[in-house]
């Protein structure tokens, strides 16, 4: 069984020659394109995984056909070759959708070449499954919103390891180049820093995010636990950022309240349904308010927006099962987060004003003796 199909395309015939000789002795699937028009017709007629793409064409420029092969199959990873590996130019090719970068002559080797595949098409595996995952859970608004976060994530994972692979690819360049031409590196030093520490601030960000992803998904179900709500809000509200990047602003007053009794998970989502009612209410994106504050007896959220606010005719319905507005809406999402206010023991209630926006205020009881005192 193959391990996956794989486009070279340069016009260089013992380059594609080198290629296909070293990946078919792998198992992959191969075929090899002189020219961008070659490559084009190859991936309308079928399916391919992965393409090396030479960024110097004899009747297109690389940058060119790199922008068409993403617009014809966004699923495919490209692999850059280069034989010029400008910094600038490296980062218009990362912009035009490649995922790597291998240089020529340095890098056309077999050990090279076989890891650049096998990291491309592993890279594929992944988002492949956490787009997988984002449909499958997309059955209910309540996992609905689970799978928006998941592709948020995969987007937001994609994103630093480009950062990793294209800073890394510089820093080795400038190496090589210092050490052949310069006898001392001390006048690239801080732009070595620099890259370098571009390069861990993408890795932190996956670390954050992964760990942001495992405790939202960490449910034990074995019903209320002691928590503290603002904990539990500050994560939801991590998540729904990274989901809504440069859309929507969230800004948190998440003052100390009593230890409530708790099933984070149901929880969470009630923040993030209201987080993505709030975001939906503001089309051209704006500010969105959350707070937690104490009160007699337990414990407020509250969650506002500076959207169109609730028209009239529709607040009767707001809470019922099915009913929406929104024309691929399943009407569950508020019917839910009030199902999960209310196995807590609380409420949830909202004020609007047409064109100002809206406030949801959820309540939630402290511990019965707290509720006694």
């Amino acid at each position: 069984m193959g391990r996956g199909r794989v486009l070279v395309i340069d016009d260089d015939r013992l380059i594609t020659d080198s290629f296909r000789l070293v990946l078919e002795a792998e198992g992959y699937a191969v075929r090899t394109a002189a020219t961008a028009r070659q490559a084009l017709a190859e991936v309308e007629q079928g399916e391919w995984d992965l393409a090396f793409v030479d960024l110097v064409l004899p009747d297109r420029d690389g940058l060119e056909l790199l922008e068409q092969l993403r617009a014809t199959r966004p699923a495919m990873l490209a692999v850059v070759i280069t034989g010029h590996g400008s910094g600038a130019r490296g980062f218009a090719a990362r912009d035009a959708g490649a995922y790597a970068f291998l240089e020529k002559p340095g890098d056309m080797t077999p050990e090279k070449i076989l890891t650049a595949c096998a990291n491309a098409l592993k890279h594929r595996e992944i988002e492949a499954e956490l787009e997988a995952a984002r449909k499958q859970v997309a059955l209910t608004e309540k996992l609905s919103t689970l799978g928006t976060l998941v592709s948020g994530v995969a987007h937001e994972i994609r994103t630093p390891l480009t950062y990793v692979s294209n800073n890394l690819f510089l820093v080795r360049q400038r190496l090589e180049h210092a050490s052949k031409e310069q006898p001392e590196l001390s006048g690239l030093a801080d732009e070595l820093i620099q890259y370098g520490q571009d390069a861990l601030e993408g890795v932190e960000r996956i670390n954050r995010l992964v760990e942001d992803l495992r405790r939202f998904a960490r449910r034990d179900g074995g019903g209320p636990v002691p928590a503290d709500l603002r904990e539990v809000v500050a994560l939801a509200v991590d998540l729904f950022r990274a989901t809504r990047r440069g859309r929507v602003e969230v800004q948190a007053d998440l003052q100390s309240v009593p230890a409530l009794k708790l099933e984070i998970g149901p929880v969470q989502q009630v923040v993030l349904n209201l987080l993505s009612n709030a975001a939906e209410a503001m089309p051209g994106g704006g500010l969105v308010r959350v707070a937690t504050r104490p009160v007699v007896g337990g414990a407020e959220l509250a969650v506002q927006d500076r959207g169109t606010g609730i028209p009239p005719e529709v607040q009767a319905q707001l809470f019922h099962p099915f009913f929406t507005t929104k024309p691929d809406g399943t009407g569950l999402g508020l019917s839910i987060c009030q199902r999960i206010v209310e196995a807590h023991g609380g409420n949830i209630h909202y004020q609007t004003e047409p064109g100002k926006g809206t406030t949801f205020v959820v309540f939630l009881p402290g511990p019965p003796e707290d509720v006694a005192a």
